[in-house]
């Protein structure tokens, strides 16, 4: 417990692997390991680089957030892309520090770094609030030079979902990207954002389809998010209800959940008749 925290804090000074067992001894003390924000965003300063801070400080609170921002003045892009990518661990904090995120992520979009693109238009998705600045700098990154980032910024779109009628246009021109991943994205986003227009989603089932099977007959990335946004149309997918099908003969764990839940609400008969559940 908290008795323990002075020397968890010590051990975050310790070189070595002690560093990942104290980083999550803080995880589990949650808004407890308070005290210990100043080591371990001093830690990622350092170049500690694997995911586990972020999501311990995500666990501590809204408190991190300012220290967080801070090393983003850091030289190191590693360093840069786990602090954005960190921010997006405090979905659904509403307080005055994640309000202070958002702009830091908009411009964390224009990084000179791709991965930095890439992480801060995913955490402007999951944190999914202030629509009218986030959704207009989201847009703009669907022209960026790289394929992930354009890709990122499809996906954190579709996350606002029907709000976000606005970059329809500029992502109907995404679906005619010479990148497979962002045409795939594009065509997920565009199904979040308009569910009930059939038109568009027979439009797209192409597209809808080969994420399922595999873009490019190999890549399934994006298989259980297509299932996902599918769900959300009903009976309206039903074009892509053999895909899933054979999708989740070959699937287990949270992928075939994702994929199983979506066959309910699309063709519940189906789903049944292949002993689903």
């Amino acid at each position: 417990g908290t008795n323990g925290l002075p020397t968890i804090i010590s051990k975050l000074k310790v070189n070595g692997r002690v560093y990942y067992n104290a980083i999550v001894a803080c995880y589990e003390l949650g808004p407890e390991a308070k005290p210990a924000i100043p080591d371990l965003v001093e830690l990622l300063n350092g170049g500690y680089t694997r995911g586990y801070i972020g999501a311990a400080l995500g666990q501590i609170g809204p408190d991190a957030i300012g220290p967080l921002i801070q090393a983003l003045t850091n030289e190191d892009a590693q360093v840069r892309t786990e602090v954005v990518s960190s921010l997006g661990n405090f979905t659904g904090k509403d307080s005055i520090q994640m309000s202070n995120a958002i702009p830091v992520l908009i411009k964390s979009l224009g990084d000179e770094s791709p991965f930095v693109r890439s992480f801060a238009a995913n955490s402007l998705g999951y944190i999914g609030n202030e629509d009218k600045i986030v959704i207009p700098a989201l847009i703009k990154n669907l022209n960026d030079s790289n394929d992930e980032a354009r890709y990122c910024a499809c996906l954190a779109l579709g996350k606002f979902g029907t709000r976000a009628t606005s970059a329809t246009p500029s992502l109907l021109t995404a679906i005619h990207d010479s990148n497979g991943n962002v045409r795939g994205t594009a065509a997920i986003a565009l199904v979040q954002i308009e569910p009930d227009n059939e038109t568009r989603i027979n439009s797209l089932m192409p597209i809808l389809i080969e994420n399922i099977k595999g873009i490019g007959g190999k890549d399934t990335n994006f298989r259980s998010t297509t299932a996902t946004a599918l769900g959300l149309c009903g009976e309206k997918a039903k074009q892509a209800v053999p895909a899933l099908l054979e999708a989740a003969n070959k699937t287990s764990g949270y992928e075939h959940q994702e994929i199983v839940i979506a066959l309910k609400k699309i063709d519940p008969e189906a789903t049944a008749n292949a002993g689903l559940k």
